[in-house]
């Protein structure tokens, strides 16, 4: 896995964290353990485009147990914070 996938995983664990631990509920384990394949999904494989909201709600409707590391994903990837895999 490449540097910036590194960094999309590392960013969706503490994301998810941050907010598991802010609300007190959540799924910690499903969460994290899903980091490195949203990533990989997200920023490099299915090439989604972040501008079109409807595509990617129903690509990540089957990944309900693991919601909260699913949302920092996409919000990173709309933020065009870690963009590419290069």
């Amino acid at each position: 896995m490449n540097t910036n996938l590194k960094d999309a995983a590392r960013d969706i664990r503490c994301d998810t964290l941050r907010c598991i631990g802010h609300l007190g509920v959540g799924h910690i384990g499903g969460c994290l353990s899903v980091a490195e394949l949203l990533a990989v999904l997200y920023f490099e494989a299915m090439n989604i485009d972040p501008a079109q909201p409807k595509c990617r709600a129903e690509t990540a409707s089957s990944a309900l147990k693991a919601m909260q590391a699913l949302l920092f994903t996409l919000r990173l990837q709309t933020a065009g914070i870690l963009t590419g895999a290069s």
